[in-house]
């Protein structure tokens, strides 16, 4: 009987030893597998890592908007005016002849026995001026003014004038014309007192004048009929203003073109 309960109780023992061995074996495996779990979370982690503030800012862009362009009406020339002082007059002497497009009028024809006016207008009152003033070549167009300007004489553009031969006179040495810009620069008060030049950004008038007159001119006091008037047996002026001083681009341009266009008829 005692052997018998020997026998058990060797028996239990090793069942008890084998099952804590089992157990022991258990107990390993999910340190192992929460090891692995936790690499892996740190990989992904690091895989995953929130991006800096430089990687999530959204990019700028900028929309540059061109203004719209202004556009310019194309000018067209389809009027012409011969002049008439050869004919009224009935001597020898050149006709000259200047185009216009049909926004400009002629609003003054005036031909004497020692002038001839006339005048193209348009519906915003820049004005084009052609002038032959039959006087000596020594006559003075200041009549004693107090006042002298300061002229800044450019080219604006080329010109269609060819001088030539008039009355037997060769004009020929007057060289090539153009169509300047005349702005007035400074202004100078004698009866102040004034005995130099005070800067101003004046009025811009245009003038057919031989290229050589290029660069600043002082003393003027006189009108620029006058002033920027070529001697052809006779004072010859061809000049565009604008009454109210602002010329608009486009009006520039047209007297630019108009004066473009004098030439002998």
């Amino acid at each position: 009987m005692n052997r018998i309960v020997k026998v058990m109780i060797a028996m239990c023992l090793l069942i008890i030893s084998i099952c804590t061995a089992s157990c022991g074996q258990n107990s390993s495996a999910p340190t192992e597998m929460t090891e692995n779990t936790e690499t892996r979370q740190k990989q992904t982690e690091e895989i995953t890592e929130t991006p800096t503030e430089e990687e999530t800012q959204t990019p700028t862009v900028e929309y540059v908007t061109e203004a719209p362009a202004v556009e310019e009406k194309s000018i067209v020339l389809n009027n012409s005016y011969t002049t008439r002082f050869q004919a009224v007059n009935a001597v020898t002497y050149p006709k000259f002849i200047f185009d216009y497009p049909d926004n400009w009028t002629v609003t003054q024809e005036d031909v004497t026995s020692d002038r001839e006016i006339v005048t193209l207008t348009n519906s915003e009152g820049a004005e084009v001026t052609f002038s032959t003033y039959f006087y000596g070549k020594d006559f003075n167009f200041s009549y004693g003014a107090s006042v002298f300007g300061r002229v800044e004489v450019t080219e604006a553009d080329g010109s269609q004038f060819v001088p030539s031969t008039v009355q037997g006179t060769d004009h020929s040495d007057l060289g090539e014309f153009m169509v300047a810009k005349l702005h007035q620069t400074g202004v100078m008060y004698i009866t102040n007192g004034d005995s130099d030049y005070r800067d101003i950004d004046g009025e811009t008038e245009y003038a057919v004048i031989p290229k050589s007159e290029v660069g600043t001119k002082t003393e003027l006091s006189g009108h620029y009929e006058g002033e920027f008037a070529f001697w052809y047996n006779a004072f010859v002026s061809f000049i565009g203003r604008d009454t109210n001083g602002d010329f608009t681009e486009q009006e520039q341009q047209e007297v630019i073109s108009i004066l473009n266009s004098f030439r002998l008829a």
